[in-house]
């Protein structure tokens, strides 16, 4: 069975169609026309001028004059002189020092030659030399004589070697060997018999001149080393004082030397010897808040009524009439010196000055003689006078 199908032609539209089926164009809608308002920044410089004289009329208006007076009173010196009695605290220092000095004192030194003599004895009886027995020996012809220092024994037929020494002092002596005789045994015959020999030089003769400490160098140094450590110990009892916390017066020091040690002798053949010395010193001190204090309240008792005194310009002197360290009191006499002003009648000043330029200030303030000199300062800058209103006049005290 055949199968018949219908077959359809799928053909493109016609031209009108495609003109029907295309998008329409984008339509352009224009705004209509609108005039432009009065440009606004042309107005800026009109406003500002504006609201500056709206503020100057204000200002001018309510705000109300100021001034400031800045017054110099005169200043005068006040003195007043009292006395100041107070119990102080003692303060002791010590201080020990120590220097060298040199000798002065002069002194011939004297040594005497020494040596061994060989005694030979050749008499038939033994020979007793008796401590200080004479040998002589000629040198030159020139006699020296030596001395046996203890007794001696020489046995018969024998010979016995004696420790001498010179009859005097000196190099002179320092004599080579020689061949001793005993002058004591002279006019005897034993005097052949017996006789001496060294076999080396005598030594040890000696004369020279030597430095030594003398009293008067001890004494020197005394006074020298003593004036020393007094001044030491005065100058280290002021440094342990603060300047700032205490008073302290020359007058109520008191110094001692309480030990000397002079480290050596007189007749000391040295060249150079060291003294020693110890000193203390004591002082009755106060404090100076006390004196200070005391000052002010004084001062301010014999001022009379309307006067001040500038701050900062007290000034104290004193001098101490008594001192006792014993009793640990000091008699002061005092003389206070300040600077004073009087006080001012400011409702009367501001009473004058109302109304006023500033260039009448100096003028009017002349019926014021506590017043050396005045500045003003007028708020707000236009101002040309001095307020009516005493509540807006500000007086300022200048003590500079």
């Amino acid at each position: 069975m055949v199968n018949k199908r219908k077959i359809f032609d799928i053909t493109p539209p016609p031209a009108k169609a495609k003109e029907f089926l295309k998008l329409p164009k984008k339509i352009e809608v224009k705004e209509p026309l609108v005039k432009p308002p009065f440009p606004v920044k042309k107005l800026r410089p009109i406003l500002i001028i504006a609201g500056l004289l709206l503020v100057g009329i204000f200002s001018f208006v309510f705000i109300k004059t100021k001034a400031e007076i800045e017054i110099w009173p005169v200043k005068e010196q006040t003195q007043f002189k009292t006395k100041f009695s107070r119990a102080g605290e003692l303060i002791t220092q010590s201080q020990s020092v120590s220097q060298e000095f040199a000798s002065t004192g002069k002194a011939t030194k004297a040594e005497k030659a020494q040596g061994l003599i060989r005694v030979y004895n050749n008499y038939h009886l033994e020979q007793i030399l008796v401590a200080d027995t004479r040998f002589w020996c000629f040198k030159k012809d020139e006699l020296r004589e030596f001395k046996t220092k203890q007794k001696a024994v020489i046995p018969s037929r024998g010979q016995l070697d004696v420790a001498v020494m010179a009859a005097g002092a000196g190099e002179e002596y320092n004599i080579d060997p020689c061949t001793f005789s005993i002058p004591g045994l002279k006019g005897s015959s034993r005097y052949t018999a017996v006789y001496g020999k060294s076999f080396s030089s005598m030594t040890g003769g000696a004369r020279m001149e030597m430095t030594q400490v003398s009293q008067e160098d001890l004494d020197m140094a005394k006074e020298t080393i003593a004036e020393k450590a007094l001044a030491e110990a005065k100058a280290a009892l002021k440094n342990s004082i603060s300047p700032a916390e205490y008073i302290l017066v020359d007058e109520a020091i008191e110094t001692k030397i309480i030990e000397v040690n002079p480290l050596t002798e007189v007749g000391k053949n040295v060249d150079n010897f060291i003294f020693q010395a110890k000193a203390q010193a004591q002082a009755l001190v106060f404090k100076k808040a006390e004196l200070e204090e005391f000052a002010r309240a004084y001062l301010l008792s014999q001022l009379p009524q309307g006067k001040e005194p500038v701050k900062g310009s007290l000034v104290v002197g004193y001098l101490p009439e008594t001192v006792d360290l014993a009793k640990g009191e000091m008699l002061l006499n005092l003389e206070i010196s300040v600077k004073t002003y009087h006080t001012l009648d400011e409702g009367a000043v501001k009473e004058s000055v109302k109304n006023l330029r500033p260039s009448e200030l100096t003028l009017t303030l002349r019926k014021f003689p506590e017043i050396a000199r005045a500045e003003t300062k007028l708020w707000p800058f236009w101002a040309k006078t001095i307020p009516q209103d005493e509540t807006m006049i500000k007086i300022k005290l200048n003590l500079d």
